[in-house]
Formats: structure tokens, sequence, C-alpha cells
């Protein structure tokens, strides 16, 4: 609101004096804390300080709402609909660390009594065993048989796990030549040492429609009738390729993976 006063001055003069009083709405929210904000996207907010909300994972933009950005990397969670986007954060904290990465040493057995070339089904026992000083975190291992697809489909199954691994899944990837079936496992480590019947896991492939012909499969070994590593069943750790060659003819870039020490395949002489 306004008013105004009149004061009267010598000489028929009238000086006039005006004031405008404003009062605080009582709906809006006064800013608390000693951190800033910075306005990022149409409407959102980065907060920062140590007053406001920090993104420990990384960098966070949003657009139309408030963002809270949990710790060890974890999915940003958005508040009043607006998108949030993490770049470049921390890793989650199901990332192996570089150190247990880096030192790697997994060596894969593998057994089969399914022999024969042609058979509607593919069977094999496998074991892993740990040859470094630090633990295997098996919740981010993975287990890769080669083989071609000349079936109409595979239906893969895991039948059966050792003490030493929780659980495991498996999946059949159909790519022509370089068809797979991976299996993953969830919880639980392995210690160096381990005895591999506590690490044992079996794989069993069904054919529909049709018959595997396995004479042409790259990790299929008809002489493994007694547990023997093999070196063209891949294993990887956090998506890095640990033990094995692959038909591409990768291998381990540091050689630990070959059955024969340096991760190649075997000569022909």
């Amino acid at each position: 609101m306004s008013f105004s006063r009149r004061i009267l001055l010598p000489g028929a003069l009238t000086l006039v004096l005006w004031a405008c009083a404003t009062s605080e709405d009582p709906n809006r929210a006064t800013p608390t804390g000693s951190g800033g904000r910075a306005g990022s996207g149409s409407g959102g907010k980065l907060a920062t300080g140590s007053g406001g909300k920090a993104s420990i994972a990384g960098t966070a933009s949003s657009t139309g709402g408030s963002e809270i950005a949990p710790a060890n990397g974890g999915a940003l969670t958005s508040l009043g609909g607006g998108t949030v986007v993490s770049t470049g954060g921390v890793a989650g904290a199901s990332a192996v660390p570089p150190s247990v990465l880096d030192s790697a040493n997994v060596i894969l057995y593998y057994q089969t009594d399914q022999t024969s070339a042609t058979s509607s089904k593919i069977f094999m026992r496998l074991f892993l065993e740990n040859k470094a000083a630090t633990a295997l975190p098996l919740a981010n291992v993975s287990v890769r048989y080669w083989m071609t697809s000349e079936v109409g489909s595979v239906d893969p199954h895991a039948d059966y796990h050792g003490g030493n691994i929780a659980s495991e899944a498996i999946r059949f990837v159909d790519d022509g030549a370089n068809s797979y079936a991976e299996v993953t496992f969830s919880g639980n480590t392995l210690a160096k040492g381990t005895d591999l019947s506590a690490s044992e896991f079996q794989v069993r492939l069904e054919a529909v429609g049709g018959q595997f012909d396995q004479s042409d499969d790259w990790s299929f070994d008809a002489s493994a009738t007694a547990r023997a590593p093999n070196d063209k069943i891949t294993v990887y750790l956090d998506s890095k390729l640990v033990w094995g060659c692959e038909p591409s003819g990768a291998c381990p870039s540091l050689g630990a993976g070959g059955a024969s020490g340096g991760g190649g395949e075997p000569g022909n002489g």
C-alpha cells in the first residue's frame, strides 16, 4: 500500500512526500543453508556447498525437478518429474576394485559325457579355480560356452552348483557360428585354494527342433571325459576377459588365460 503527506512551506510552496510500504508474501519460502544453488537445464537445480545437496556420484542435471544423488555411484532419483542424468560418477558398489581386476587369475575346467558329434542335448560339468591371492567376486563373473546354432532354438538349463556358488542363471545368445551359452552367478566369493568340487556348476542345452552338430563347436572337446582345463570356454570379470580365447581370436591381454600358459590356441603341430 502507499500514502502521501503534504507539508506547507513559506512562499506558498507545497512539498508532497510519497512513501510505499510492502508486505512479505507469507507463501514465499526463505532459503536456508549456506550452500548455493546453480541452475541447470530448465527449472532444475544442482545443489552444492555445505548447506545444500551434493552429488556424490558425479555431475547431475535436472529439468523441472530436484534430484537426490545416492552414495557409491547408484542411480539418481528424480523428485517432481525432473530428468536426472549422472555422468562420470564413482563406480557402483557392484564394481570390482581395479586391484582385484588387474590381479585376476582364473582357470576353468571342463568335463562332458556327451561326446557324440550329433546330439539333441549338450551337457557339461564346469569348475572355476581362483589362482589369485584376492578373492574372486562371483557376482561379477560370467562364463561363455561357444558353439554354432543349427537348431530351431535352444532351451538352456543350469542344473546344479557346488556349495561355494550361491546360485547361477543361464541364457543362450543365438549368433550363428558365434552363438554362446552364458552363465552368471549371484553372491559369494571364491578364495584361492578352494576345492574345485565347491565351485562346480553344470550346463545342459536342449535342442528344440533338430539336433546339435558339436563337431564345429568352438568350446566342445570330445576327449574331456575327465575334468581338464578348457581355454576355449571364456571367463569374464566385470566384462574383462580373464580366461580363454574367443572364436574371434581375442585372448586375455596379459596372456594369463590359456591352458597352455600363454592364453592362445594350441599349435597344429
